[in-house]
């Protein structure tokens, strides 16, 4: 299609030997997926997440509870549909570079990292054996 173009070339002849109009449209099909993601359903991921945490009871073992109770605020913001966010999110338990992250925005806290820096933040916890999770086999406290 470039040497087409550049030589004056008509298009469609060039197009059709070469690729084929129903393979180029797929390419084109392909290369704007990988190029421009869809936005996320804002409200299938506020589903999703409020279903994952509700799931689950979270059980402290050692201090994390800075962590425990961001998650439970996360639970609670999921519950109203992701609208009633608080003023001021908790960011001590969070670790410094998230922690940056999060407050490092020109609109004061960044909501969307602060959001996934908790939940990483759990998924940290649980690896670590400081928050485990009632009735599961492999999260489980210690002592059992």
């Amino acid at each position: 299609m470039i040497e087409a173009r550049e030589s004056g070339s008509d298009l469609q002849e060039a197009v059709t030997p070469a690729i084929g109009w129903d393979k180029l449209a797929r390419s084109v099909d392909e290369a704007k997926c990988l190029t421009r993601p869809g936005k996320a359903d804002r409200r299938c991921c506020i589903a999703s997440g409020r279903c994952f945490l509700d799931r689950f009871a979270f059980m402290p073992f050692r201090p994390p509870r800075q962590t425990l109770r961001a998650v439970e605020l996360l639970r609670s913001i999921y519950e109203s549909g992701g609208r009633k966010w608080p003023h001021n999110l908790p960011t001590s338990f969070l670790r410094p570079a998230w922690r940056e992250a999060v407050l490092g925005g020109a609109n004061g806290v960044q909501r969307r990292i602060w959001e996934a820096a908790t939940l990483l933040a759990l998924r940290d916890r649980l690896r670590a054996g400081d928050i485990w999770v009632e009735g599961s086999r492999q999260w489980r406290a210690v002592e059992d």
